[in-house]
This record gives C-alpha cells, structure tokens and sequence, in this order.
C-alpha cells in the first residue's frame, strides 16, 4: 500500500519554488524555418526538453534547451527537397543546435575554420557533444560522416576527438553508437579528419551526429568543428502552412518534470453529425448537421508529480449546434441549438495561484427552439441571449 510519506520529494524541497514553462508559440509560415520559445520558471541547473504528446512536428525539427536563456527552443529549417542539414555544423552561432556534455564549449581561441570551434577542457575521461537536429533513418542505407579535429599539445594518446553517430528509437532513446577514428596524436597544431560510416542498426528511427572527446591525462584543449555526413530523406521544413498540437516535457537537473500543452498556430478540431428527424406525423421536422468547433490553447504545470493544475485557457472558443426533442420516446434531451462562447484570458503567472484569470474579453450567445411535442407541455418562444464583458 502507497503511503503519502513515501512520495518522492520532488517539488517539496524546503522553500523550493516548483518548475513550469510558460509562453506561446508563434504560427509556422509555410517554406521559412521556424523558432519558437517558450520560458522555463524556477529550474535547478541545466534543463532538457522533449516532446511527448500531439502531433508529429516537420522533419528537420530540433527541440532543445537554450540554459544561458532558459527557454525551450523548438525549431525547424526552412523546406529543403533531399537534405538533411547539421545546423551550425561549424560552431560559428555558439553552442546553438548542439547538445554539450561535461567539458564542452565553444571557443574563438585557436578556431579551426572561420571564427569558432567547439573545445574540450578540463575534464577527464569520454564526453559527448550532440546535434539536435534528429533525421529519420533509411534502412538498408549507409550513413558516412565526418568532422575536423585538432588534438591540441597533449602528448600521444593522452587526448583527443572522434565522430559519432547516434541512432535513437522512437522515444529518442539512444539504441546504438558508430565511432569514427580518434585523433590522439597531432604535431605543430594540425587538424586531421575523424571520419565514420555506418549502417542504421534493428530498432533505430533516427540518426544524429555528435562528437566526443577523450581525455586520460594532461589539461590541454582539445578542438573539434567542420561536421558534415551524406545523410539525406525527402524534404525538411514545412511545405504547406499548418498548426501543431504538442506537448513539451521539460526536466532539470533536479529530477523535477514540468510540462506544457499547446500549439504552434490555431488548432482546430472539427466535428460533425447528422441528427435524426423527429418521428412526429403532423409535425415532420429535420434536423440540422451538427458543427462543432473548438479552439483551445492552455499550460499544464506540475505542482507534484501526480497532480497538475491549469494555468487556464489563454484563448478558448466553441461553437455547438445541439439536439431539440420530439417525442418522449425519442429519448434525447430538449437542448440549445446554438450557442456560441468565446474567452481571453491572461493567467496570473503565479503556481500557487493559477486559477486567479482576468478574462479581457467573454462573449456569449444562446439560443433555444419551442418543444415540438405535446407531451412536452411547452410551446417555447425563440429565445435569444447575447452577453460581452471587457
């Protein structure tokens, strides 16, 4: 049996304030890339970001953790026809697009090609460096990638950098990796090739590259730069305007998870029906199709790991066309025909009080027809109620 003392401690720590994102994100234009950024409350060191709900976002997306901005970042490249691009490929945008590990950085002190390197420093034995951009693998086809690596003044074998490609199943979980040669030995501060080719193995849906460095002895930079790789899959980008349903999971170094729902542009969810006519002789009466539409935009922050609260909608609508009644029988409920609701609302921004809105604009229409049976005892009147508030 669970006992509410065994719980994890998560966000109770001693005046510990819980972990939520907040923000919008902008709708995608059809052909361009795309960034959108949402803000992250309240973390405890580094962050990492995934998606876990909605729909599945253009190929070519990247979903990562901006720390210096603490902001998730979800972007895509513009369409590009056969390609898979390794964005910032040579550092020259910082750490943009790459995943860092222990001892990485980027450097413009002793920078391979134009102006910036990536650099391993002061830290002892393997660590990775990976891009975030994510491709579908092909099956059956091999995948040849390569960087440039200059191991610096560390004696032989004491430091040094390789490729790497990393192949993730479907949950982004590592599955298998493909090391190229490591370059351990370099003399006069010269840049040698670490290349790799490999075959996406049983259970890998995509493939990213990396880079990682080695470090057994000595402090000395370590510098890599230059990634590039023949990888390539239809299209990436966004070809025809649309919007996106997602869910962001964002987790610190803490073990804490927030998570926020929404979407990249309006989304919309359409429903339709047909009612059946009322089965009254004198008073044969089709009914309309029901439409229903619904629009609707919030953040879900986690107060606990098993209790979320709402933020609240930011902007909600929902149109409804419902059912009128016959007879007794018919066994449906006499209800609106029309009605029409519409809310904005700003949440306060604060966990502790989420459900404090200060709605800016509420509209509200309703509408009713008269019972069309006898049995019903009323012969209603239209009615039409129409209420706004700013």
């Amino acid at each position: 049996m669970a006992r509410i003392y065994d719980r994890p401690d998560l966000d109770q720590v001693a005046s510990g304030k819980p972990l939520y994102v907040t923000g919008a994100l902008p709708p995608a234009q059809a052909l361009d890339p795309y960034e959108g950024r949402l803000q992250i409350h309240n973390a405890i060191g580094t962050c990492a970001a995934r998606q876990v709900g909605g729909d599945e976002l253009p190929p070519g997306t990247r979903i990562y953790v901006d720390d210096q901005a603490h902001e998730v970042v979800i972007a895509w490249p513009g369409y590009v026809e056969k390609a898979a691009p390794i964005p910032n490929a040579g550092f020259e945008d910082g750490i943009t697009g790459w995943s860092p590990g222990a001892g990485w950085s980027v450097t413009t002190n002793n920078a391979i090609a134009a102006s910036r390197s990536a650099v391993y420093q002061r830290n002892g034995g393997a660590s990775v460096i990976s891009s975030v951009a994510r491709y579908p693998v092909i099956p059956g086809a091999a995948i040849h990638a390569q960087c440039q690596v200059r191991q610096g003044a560390s004696s032989a074998s004491n430091a040094g950098a390789a490729v790497r490609l990393e192949f993730r199943n479907a949950d982004g979980e590592i599955v298998a990796t493909a090391d190229g040669n490591y370059v351990m030995s370099a003399s006069k501060n010269a840049v040698y090739p670490s290349n790799v080719m490999a075959l996406p193995p049983a259970g890998a849906a995509t493939v990213n590259v990396a880079g990682v460095g080695v470090r057994h002895r000595e402090n000395k930079d370590v510098w890599i730069d230059s990634f590039s790789w023949d990888h390539e899959i239809a299209s990436v980008g966004l070809a025809r305007p649309r919007a996106f349903a997602l869910t962001i999971e964002v987790r610190d170094s803490a073990g804490r998870v927030a998570y926020w729902t929404g979407a990249i542009g309006e989304y919309l969810i359409y429903l339709t029906s047909r009612l059946y006519p009322i089965d009254a002789p004198e008073e044969r009466i089709a009914l309309s199709p029901t439409i229903v539409g619904f629009v609707h935009r919030n953040q879900i922050v986690p107060a606990e790991s098993e209790d979320l609260f709402k933020f609240g909608p930011s902007i909600t609508g929902f149109v409804h066309r419902g059912e009128a009644i016959g007879y007794p029988v018919e066994r449906m409920v006499l209800g609106p025909s029309i009605t029409g609701f519409l809310h904005r609302g700003q949440p306060t921004g604060r966990p502790d009080d989420p459900f404090n809105l200060r709605p800016s604009i509420t509209g509200f229409i309703h509408q009713t027809h008269p019972s069309v049976s006898p049995a019903e005892r009323a012969l209603l009147s239209p009615t039409i109620t129409g209420f706004v508030h700013a």
